[in-house]
This record gives structure tokens, C-alpha cells and sequence, in this order.
């Protein structure tokens, strides 16, 4: 009688039952397999009823025996890694703003005679031309502070910070070699986007400062007796602050419009959800979009489960400390991103769910003395349901609908599945050969982590977006 079961609900990939329908993370072609012996009692385990809406957030991928549904954003990640194109992806060129502060020089102008006690220590700090010009650059290109990190360089301390994070993961992956169709100009600029919104306290913080230091400088100049200068020299340091500051004050507005257009529809997207009559806690980056939040937790969750599988950057002590710092610190980062205190102990959680391990199914029937690829598929995505079980039930007390978390947890088996069966590219480090760095993909298990981080990110995001009904 199993058997019949098992088939009927395998031919009704969504069912719909009294407004409900059902999840299935994968559909094998062959019926028999679902009769199997030694994976017949995991079956039962894996439908998942959910709403038209949850099931609409999911898309088919068809391989030649299986079926495979992941969230929509990690369908249209896994076609674009499968079809690659066969140029290489560039960096965004530098700006043309602060021309003026890239042209600066101040040795002349740091040897001149401030005899003012109150404002000498400022005097001598606004004229550093390297400052100079990173505050002004860095208002519109946030991601400079990558240049910060050297060769498979890690901090620990930001591992629980977004920008941190971001900062760890591109330090690396600036060098990787990329299809262009994959890391795009408009990807690479919606990153810059989220980065000045995530940065943004930092980066206005500098821009102000600086514009306060200019204007201190110029009271300064309407005093004969402060600064040992001729008239000429007077009028030319004038000059030349009063066009330090206009830039100053235009990177200062370009940073303050992109805050309220963000922190505009930042309260449009808590207003909806708070006129469902759910609650939505005080979020982290009041300028950060749901959109945004979703987006950033995709990425960065990817990215830290394949740091956590032993990839990337060389820097940790142990399988435990990788752990540690590329999974509870970051995952307690994006709990906070997307749930303010409510997710603040998902880190941990997802944490406790790796301590049962994976390792006899990861290789998806590839290796000899294992059993078949059926088999590890199936028990993967059973494992996938331990990962998120811990995070699930706590965040179901906090009234929230787990029901997207659970099905990234059932994406485990199909990332893995997919990652081999496609024999996806292999993506290396362009003219790098620095001891700090690690094997970014070199085959389906990497491929696997990436996917599932992804899957898992996205879970992560979409369940506590929604809000909560207490």
C-alpha cells in the first residue's frame, strides 16, 4: 500500500487539498524508487503542505529522471552558472567624481603655520591626501574597502557584522574567473547599492566630518592671525578648499538620497506587512528594502556554507572554528538582518543542526565503496530537514510561518543532485597563487554547498520577512 502512496503523490508534484497544496523538493521519474527498501521509510518525511503563495515561490528544473524544485532566485542562479558565456566578467570603472581630491596635493599645504591652538590638531588632519581622497571616493564606491584585506585575510570580530562579511567574501572572489553573464555590470552595481546602504552610518559619517573640517579650515582663513600665509597663497588655499568642499557636500547629498529613497520603501514594505495585522520587529539598516534583505542573505549565506565546507580562505584552526565563525556568527548576522531580535538565535541553531554529519551521501552515488546516487539523494534531502529543524520550531513559537525555511531545508538533496548530475564549470582564481587562498568550485560538493547556502539564505529571509502573528 506504501508504494501506491508514494506514487500518487509523486504524479501530483501539487496537490491541492481545501486551500492547501503540497511541496515536493524533487520527483523522481522511475516510481519503483520510491519502493525501494533502504530509503522506502524517508518518503513520508518529505511532502510538505504549504500555501499557493509558498508554492509559487518555487520552479521546476528538469533533468533526464528527476525533478527538481527550488526557490525561483536559486532556479535562475543554477541556469545562468549552467549556461555560462564565454566572456569574462569585468569590474565596474572607477568614478569620475572627486576629481579634486584625487588631484590634490598637500605637502606644500601641510607646512603651513597654523597659530590658533583650538583648531591645530584639525588643521593637521584634513590634510592627508590619502584620506582625502577615500572619504569622497568611498561615498560612491563602498567597495574599496575590499582593497583592505590582503590575501586570504580574515577577521574574526566582523564575522557577525553584513559588512564584514560582504568584505571577507569579496576579498577573494574579485580574483575568480567569473562568466560575465554571471557577475553582470547590473549585479555589480546593485552590490554597490546595498553596500553604501549597509555602510552607510561609516561612509556619512567621513563625508560630514570632512565637510565640517573644510569649513574649519576656511573661518580659519578670515583670521591674518592664524595661518602664516600671503595674500596669494590665502586666496589660492581658499580655492581650493572651497572646491574640496563642493565635491564633499555632493558626495554628502548622493549618499543622503540613496538613504531616504531606501528608508522610503523600507516603511512601505513594514506597512504592508504590519497591515496584515503581523508584527515585524525593529530591523537593522532602516534603509535596506525587504527586496534588499532577501538579496543580501542569498549571497552572503551562499558564499560562508562553501567558507564553511572548507573553501575559499585557508584561515581556520579547526572544523570547529569554521563552523563557528562562517556559520553561527554569519547566520546570526542574517537572522538580525532579517528578523531584529526574533532571529538572533538562528546562528546557533543552525549551528547545532551541523554537528549530525553528511558526509556518506554528499558525493551523490560518485564514490565506489558508497551506495548509489538515488540513495544519497534521497537521505540528503532528509538531511536537509535536520539542518533547519532546530531553527524551524523556535521561530514557529515565535509565531512566524516556517514553512519557506523548511523548504530550503528540503533543497539540500536537489542542490547536491543538481551540482553533480550537471558537472557544473569549475571556477578558478584569475593570476593568484597566494598561500591565503583556498579552491573557490572545483566540483559538484562545492557546487552543493554554494546551492544550498543560497536555498538556505533564502529560507532564512522569506520566513522572517513575513512577520509574525505575536
Amino acid at each position: 500500500m506504501r508504494w501506491r502512496y508514494f506514487l500518487l503523490t509523486s504524479i501530483l508534484a501539487f496537490t491541492s487539498s481545501s486551500g492547501a497544496e503540497t511541496y515536493h523538493s524533487f520527483i523522481y521519474r522511475d516510481s519503483s524508487l520510491y519502493n525501494r527498501a533502504d530509503i522506502v521509510e524517508v518518503f513520508p518525511k518529505l511532502p510538505l503542505e504549504v500555501s499557493r503563495q509558498h508554492n509559487d515561490s518555487v520552479s521546476l528544473v528538469t533533468l533526464a529522471d528527476v525533478d527538481l524544485y527550488f526557490f525561483n532566485e536559486l532556479t535562475e542562479l543554477l541556469n545562468t552558472v549552467n549556461n555560462p558565456s564565454n566572456t569574462r566578467w569585468r569590474p565596474l570603472p572607477a568614478t569620475n567624481l572627486c576629481e579634486s581630491h584625487k588631484g590634490l596635493k598637500t605637502e606644500h599645504l601641510q607646512k603651513i603655520k597654523n597659530h590658533c591652538v583650538f583648531p591645530r590638531v584639525t588643521f593637521a588632519k584634513v590634510f592627508s591626501a590619502e584620506n582625502l581622497r577615500a572619504s569622497c571616493e568611498e561615498a560612491y564606491q563602498p567597495e574599496l574597502y575590499v582593497n583592505d584585506l590582503g590575501p586570504g585575510e580574515i577577521h574574526y570580530s566582523k564575522m557577525d557584522e553584513i559588512s564584514g562579511l560582504a568584505q571577507a567574501i569579496a576579498a577573494p572572489l574579485r580574483y575568480v574567473d567569473f562568466a560575465a553573464n554571471l557577475v553582470t555590470p547590473e549585479l555589480l552595481e546593485k552590490i554597490r547599492l546595498m553596500l553604501s546602504k549597509v555602510r552607510m552610518t561609516e561612509l556619512l559619517d567621513k563625508v560630514q566630518k570632512q565637510k565640517k573640517d573644510y569649513q574649519q579650515i576656511l573661518s580659519l582663513l578670515d583670521s591674518k592671525n592664524c595661518l602664516t600665509l600671503s595674500p596669494q597663497e590665502r586666496a589660492e588655499l581658499a580655492k581650493t578648499l572651497e572646491t574640496l568642499q563642493q565635491e564633499i557636500q555632493q558626495a554628502e547629498a548622493h549618499l543622503i538620497d540613496i538613504d531616504q529613497k531606501g528608508r522610503q520603501q523600507a516603511e512601505a514594505d513594514r506597512q504592508a506587512i504590519t497591515k496584515q495585522g503581523l508584527h515585524r520587529p525593529r530591523l537593522p539598516y532602516p534603509n535596506l528594502s525587504d527586496a534588499d534583505r532577501e538579496f543580501i542573505t542569498m549571497y552572503i549565506s551562499s558564499i560562508m556554507w562553501r567558507f564553511r565546507g572548507g573553501g575559499i580562505v585557508e584561515k581556520s584552526d579547526s572544523t570547529q572554528m569554521r563552523r563557528i565563525f562562517y556559520t553561527w556568527a554569519p547566520v546570526k548576522a542574517l537572522g538580525k538582518l532579517n528578523g531584529g531580535n526574533d532571529g538572533d538565535q538562528l546562528g546557533r541553531q543552525i549551528f547545532m543542526g551541523l554537528m549530525k554529519g553528511w558526509g556518506e551521501y554528499f558525493d551523490m552515488g560518485t564514490w565506489p565503496a558508497g551506495k548509489d546516487k538515488y540513495y544519497d539523494f534521497t537521505k540528503m534531502t532528509e538531511r536537509g530537514i535536520f539542518q533547519v529543524k532546530r531553527a524551524a520550531a523556535t521561530l514557529q513559537n515565535k509565531g512566524y510561518d516556517v514553512t519557506p525555511l523548511k523548504m530550503a531545508g528540503l533543497q539540500m538533496g536537489p542542490c547536491y543532485y543538481y551540482s553533480y548530475d550537471q558537472n557544473l564549470p569549475r571556477l578558478k582564481y584569475v593570476g593568484r597563487k597566494d598561500s591565503g587562498f583556498l579552491a573557490f568550485v572545483e566540483g559538484g560538493t562545492d557546487w552543493g554547498e554554494v546551492c544550498f547556502g543560497a536555498a538556505l539564505g533564502l529560507g532564512i529571509s522569506k520566513t522572517l520577512l513575513q512577520g509574525s502573528k505575536k
